[in-house]
């Protein structure tokens, strides 16, 4: 099999039970690290319920991706332009971006939208629109096929702010990697850190990554990693350093909020 990535011949390593009954070959490819099944036959019954019954952290998720995608917005975008949420389930993500004064838009072709009715892209394919920033969360794992699908995210845009967790690089994936999600059957491809790197040099961009779930590949220059920063240190302390720094390097300042705030973007 060769693998969806950079096309080389992958080598199978393991076999699992995907939801109680499906037997699901995993293959991992020795340039790019990239790891997937075999064609998943069990696909339509996996989204059966296109938002899985096991995630129990949908709600405080979307507020942490909130916050991360504001942060990010305000210190390296501009929030006057559009924004779009690709395969945004539920609209929950949208509906905090609105709110916070973000003209963000939603396009999931499966999932209903519930919370940002009104602000649907109907067909990304034909949509000619240029994004500022797409954001993509919990989404690339569940991609048969991610290439064709990256490429037409960054037809209709310049960055991608995205979240996937990489494989660990202190064990080999095996069936107890509980990543694999084996009781819905929904997650069907998993990226390394080099996996991703091949990604951005495809597409002539720039990688920045926390090392474990948030990424962005965009063709920005930035000097500080913005997610391994924002990630190693609490927000709290964050937000004093940098502004601290600020006073002196004359950056812009970061707004206290409290955990659960999303104060207004003002553009």
């Amino acid at each position: 099999m060769l693998c969806k990535i950079c096309g080389n011949k992958t080598k199978p390593i393991f076999s699992a039970v995907i939801l109680k009954k499906f037997t699901a070959n995993y293959f991992r490819c020795p340039v790019c690290e990239a790891v997937h099944t075999d064609e998943p036959n069990w696909i339509a019954e996996a989204y059966a319920d296109p938002i899985t019954k096991q995630d129990t952290g949908l709600i405080s998720r979307n507020i942490a991706c909130a916050r991360l995608t504001l942060h990010i917005i305000k210190k390296y975008f501009d929030g006057k332009k559009r924004f779009l949420d690709y395969a945004g389930g539920y609209g929950m993500f949208t509906r905090l971006m609105r709110d916070s004064g973000l003209e963000f838009y939603i396009y999931d072709q499966y999932c209903e939208n519930l919370f940002a009715q009104g602000l649907n892209i109907d067909s990304f394919q034909k949509e000619t629109a240029h994004y500022e920033l797409i954001t993509a969360f919990e989404v690339f794992e569940h991609l048969v096929d991610p290439m064709p699908e990256i490429e037409e995210i960054f037809r209709h845009t310049d960055s991608l702010l995205f979240s996937t967790t990489l494989i660990p690089d202190d064990r080999p994936v095996d069936s107890k990697w509980n990543y694999l999600g084996l009781d819905h059957g929904q997650h069907v491809f998993f990226y390394s850190k080099k996996t991703l790197e091949f990604i951005a040099k495809k597409f002539n961009k720039n990688l920045y990554s926390d090392g474990k779930n948030f990424h962005l590949i965009t063709s920005k220059k930035i000097p500080i990693d913005p997610l391994r920063t924002y990630m190693l240190l609490p927000t709290v302390i964050y937000r004093r350093v940098w502004n601290k720094l600020g006073t002196i390097f004359k950056f812009k300042p970061i707004p206290r909020m409290n955990r659960y705030e999303l104060r207004p973007f003002k553009v």
